[in-house]
């Protein structure tokens, strides 16, 4: 019996997990201190960025008509990280994959 291209191209086997638990996971094994600013701005570094822009937000906003109670925690201040960068799909596939940076590829 024979079979079409489209037949035998199948589904991809690669590894995945979804993208907020990939992100949790990065940041929980981050070291306290000052490990995550300094992979920041070596990650804009690699990506060719001529500026970078650390801000603390000290703002606390209303926590009222959220679609979901848990966003309370994300109202209160935050640290915001900007680069002038381009994030690429490669970027992302980047930090979909687990445990890989595309530095060890």
């Amino acid at each position: 019996m024979a079979y079409s291209n489209s037949e035998l191209e199948g589904k991809s086997f690669y590894q995945s997990e979804p993208l907020i638990a990939r992100l949790r996971g990065i940041i929980r094994d981050y070291p306290e201190g000052v490990g995550i600013l300094k992979e920041l701005i070596q990650n804009a570094d690699d990506a060719k960025a001529t500026r970078v822009e650390i801000t603390l937000d000290w703002r606390n906003h209303q926590v009222e008509k959220l679609p979901d109670d848990r966003m309370v925690l994300l109202m209160g201040p935050a640290m915001l990280v900007y680069n002038d960068s381009v994030f690429a799909d490669k970027d992302f596939d980047s930090i979909r994959s687990l445990g890989q940076s595309e530095k060890a590829r």
